[in-house]
C-alpha cells in the first residue's frame, strides 16, 4: 500500500514539475541606426535609467487592459529593465558614430549626460493574435559643466510583435529602443557640440582674464 502511494506521489511530482525559466535580452541591430557623417571628439555619458516600480522586476510584463498588468513567471529579462536598457543605450549611442565614446554614469570628460525614467516596458495584447512591444521613457539631457537640463522629453515607441511569444517580444522591444536612439542621437550630438563650445569659450575668457591680471603683468 505504501509503495503504491509512493509511486502515485512520484508520478504527480513528475507531472507537475516546474518548467525551465527562460531568459531574454535586447539585441542591437546597428543597420537600423543612421550613422554620423563625420567622427567627433564628444564624450557622452549615460546614467542608469530608473524604472517605475512595476518594471523593476526582471519578469517580462504583459498587459491586456489599461488597468491590469501581469508577469510571465518563467520568461524573464537577463536583468531588470532599468539596468538592461541603460546598457543597451550606451552600446546603441556608441554605434551611431555621433560620439567619440559613450561612458557609464558621470565622467569628467563628458560634455553632456543622459538620465531618465522607464515609464513603460511591456508587451501589450491588443487582441488574441495582435501584440505590440511598448517602451515609454522620460529622458533628460544635462550640460555636464553647469548641470542645467538642456533637453527633456517623453519618448515612446510601439512596435508590432511578429512572433507571438516572449522571444518575439524581445525582438520588438529591441527595435523600439533602437528607434528611440536613432531619433535622439543627432539632436544629442548637436547639443553636446554646443555644450563643448560653451566650455571652450569659458576657458578662453578665463585665459584672457589671467593674461590681463596685474599678477600676470608683473611676471
Amino acid at each position: 500500500m505504501k509503495r503504491g502511494l509512493l509511486v502515485v506521489v512520484l508520478l504527480l511530482c513528475g507531472c507537475f514539475s516546474r518548467p525551465d525559466v527562460r531568459y531574454y535580452q535586447l539585441r542591437l541591430d546597428e543597420s537600423a541606426l543612421v550613422q554620423a557623417e563625420e567622427p567627433t571628439e564628444l564624450v557622452f555619458a549615460v546614467e542608469s535609467m530608473i524604472g517605475d516600480s512595476a518594471y523593476e522586476d526582471p519578469r517580462i510584463v504583459y498587459r491586456s487592459s489599461p488597468y491590469r498588468l501581469d508577469y510571465y513567471h518563467y520568461h524573464r529579462w537577463t536583468a531588470p529593465p532599468g539596468v538592461m536598457v541603460s546598457d543597451f543605450l550606451r552600446d546603441a549611442y556608441a554605434a551611431t558614430g555621433y560620439f567619440d565614446s559613450v561612458v557609464s554614469g558621470f565622467s569628467p570628460d563628458a560634455v553632456v549626460f543622459l538620465s531618465g525614467r522607464i515609464v513603460a516596458f511591456e508587451e501589450v495584447d491588443l487582441a488574441k493574435k495582435e501584440w505590440e512591444a511598448r517602451v515609454k521613457m522620460n529622458l533628460f539631457l544635462r550640460d555636464a559643466a553647469s548641470g542645467d537640463v538642456v533637453w527633456s522629453r517623453t519618448v515612446e515607441q510601439q512596435v508590432p510583435v511578429q512572433e507571438l511569444n516572449p522571444e518575439g517580444v524581445a525582438q520588438a522591444m529591441s527595435t523600439a529602443v533602437t528607434m528611440i536612439v536613432a531619433d535622439t542621437a543627432p539632436e544629442f550630438s548637436a547639443l553636446a557640440k554646443a555644450a563643448q563650445e560653451r566650455v571652450r569659450r569659458r576657458k578662453s575668457r578665463e585665459s584672457a582674464i589671467d593674461t590681463l591680471s596685474p599678477e600676470s603683468s608683473q611676471e
